[in-house]
């Protein structure tokens, strides 16, 4: 899967232009993409003087940190480059999770995200799992529901399925929540 078709998709937030975006919103939150060498386990990058001014993912940039300060969620999408000594990175690899933004930081003219610990999507577009994961204790597939949530990650409920996520592995557990039949991708 591609960036874009990961904010489109998984987000729920498709980028304006798949060329220049940096970022990206829908009705529930903001995603800014930044680099993983940018970050330094508390803050990353995401807006100042390494930029171009004339992109239009500038200005952007600029919508979207203004989104974030007048109270909209906002989250960091960490993109690690093909190469981190290349003039212009590419994208090698990304993240399934993000990272919500606690607050901003401004040093001379640039500005850095501070980051909590990384989330599921699902949190990320207002998904509660404590909250979906007790309405499942009345379905008939509670049993099952209870052994799989006390190893794996609630990040779902779609279509008469409970979805589950391995903790460490990039493995789904979906449940049928009327019969306990179970699959794993």
């Amino acid at each position: 899967m591609n960036i874009s078709d990961y904010f489109s998709k998984v987000l729920q937030a498709p980028l304006k232009n798949i060329q220049w975006s940096w970022g990206a919103e829908n009705d529930k939150a903001v995603f800014l993409r930044s680099w993983v060498p940018e970050f330094d386990g508390r803050r990353v990058y995401v807006l100042g003087d390494r930029d171009d001014y004339g992109s239009p993912g500038y200005g952007e940039r600029i919508r979207h940190i203004e989104s974030i300060n007048s109270g909209m969620p906002g989250f960091v999408v960490l993109l690690e480059p093909l190469d981190a000594t290349a003039d212009k990175w590419t994208i090698k690899r990304f993240e399934e999770k993000v990272y919500p933004i606690k607050c901003f930081e401004r040093e001379a003219d640039e500005w850095f995200a501070v980051l909590e610990d990384g989330v599921e999507i699902s949190v990320a577009n207002g998904f509660d799992p404590e909250a979906e994961l007790d309405k499942l204790m009345d379905c008939n597939a509670t049993e099952t529901i209870r052994k799989a949530a006390k190893s794996w990650k609630l990040i779902g409920v779609k279509e008469g399925e409970a979805i589950f996520k391995h903790p460490t592995k990039l493995t789904r557990l979906i449940i049928d929540v009327d019969t306990g039949e179970y699959r794993r991708t």
